[in-house]
């Protein structure tokens, strides 16, 4: 179609698919299987800006869940605090329209400095 070739240079979002995933791999961003919901070889849910071939920001919408009962184990750093979220369905703010374009303004400011 001549209009999808037409306006390349114009355009502000390009998407790539990756049907064998071998680009989501190479970036670490496979999602870990997890058959109880059906998901095998899945991507996690992130957002990449690259210009000129060079990663300038990276966004992934995972993490641990606010709403548990057991408050005794506070401690943020722990290392499988990304295993109840790890699809980003329940908070996936970082990687939506909003935050992404925030985070593109304050690369820019900071890069015209």
């Amino acid at each position: 179609n001549s209009n999808n070739n037409s306006n390349n240079n114009n355009n502000l979002v390009t998407f790539f698919g990756d049907p064998s995933g071998e680009f989501t791999r190479a970036c670490g961003m496979e999602l870990p299987d997890i058959p109880h919901l059906g998901l095998y070889g899945r991507s996690k849910r992130f957002v990449m800006y690259v210009r000129d071939g060079i990663v300038k920001y990276v966004a992934v919408s995972e993490g641990k869940t606010d709403d548990h009962d057991d408050d005794s184990n506070n401690d943020n750093s722990n290392s499988n605090s990304n295993n109840d979220d790890p699809t980003g369905e329940l908070d996936p703010t970082a990687t939506c329209a909003p935050a992404v374009l925030e985070a593109l303004a304050k690369l820019r400011a900071e890069e015209s400095k």
